[in-house]
């Protein structure tokens, strides 16, 4: 009496591949692809791209150490459409501001904008020669009360933060400009 053979089923060629898009504020432009078996296993899958990969930030060194986390919240045919979750700023490339002599200052702070968005800035601070701790204290006061009042005057709804972030990298770059020259 011979065994049965059992027919395997590829579970692979059950999958289908589908097309990662950015929010609109990013053009809605086109992530990563990914692949799953059904539109409901993808909800929540968090993705990442850098802001070069992006397009924005143009050449600058803080494109490619800039890393943004997107979430997938629909599925539509083929495509997956993604919300903001946050950013990372590679450690190495902040340390590269922070050497010898100097004071490195972290603050973190949690506000709410105009529309009722939660938004949690985090704050790093270099400063041109050591500090003591009297003088962070009185930094850290003075960045908060400057960051807590900026969200406050400022709207920032979906539609507008992508021209919030062109306009922090381009600011960001015009004064790394300045230094140099």
């Amino acid at each position: 009496m011979a065994g049965k053979k059992v027919k395997s089923v590829d579970k692979w060629k059950a999958k289908k591949w589908y097309s990662v898009k950015s929010p609109v504020m990013f053009e809605s432009k086109e992530l990563c692809e990914v692949v799953a078996s059904d539109d409901k296993r993808l909800i929540n899958r968090i993705v990442r791209a850098s802001l070069l990969e992006l397009g924005m930030g143009g050449s600058s060194q803080m494109a490619m150490f800039t890393t943004l986390r997107f979430r997938i919240k629909d599925v539509t045919g083929a495509d997956a459409g993604t919300t903001l979750l946050g950013h990372d700023i590679s450690p190495s490339f902040i340390r590269t501001f922070a050497r010898r002599g100097k004071s490195l200052i972290h603050q973190v702070v949690d506000e709410k904008t105009k529309d009722g968005e939660a938004l949690r800035l985090k704050i790093i601070a270099v400063s041109g020669a050591r500090v003591s701790e009297n003088t962070r204290r009185n930094l850290r006061n003075a960045l908060v009360e400057d960051c807590k009042k900026a969200v406050v005057e400022k709207n920032y709804p979906g539609c507008n933060l992508r021209q919030a972030f062109r306009t922090h990298f381009q600011s960001s770059q015009t004064d790394n400009q300045n230094e140099k020259g």
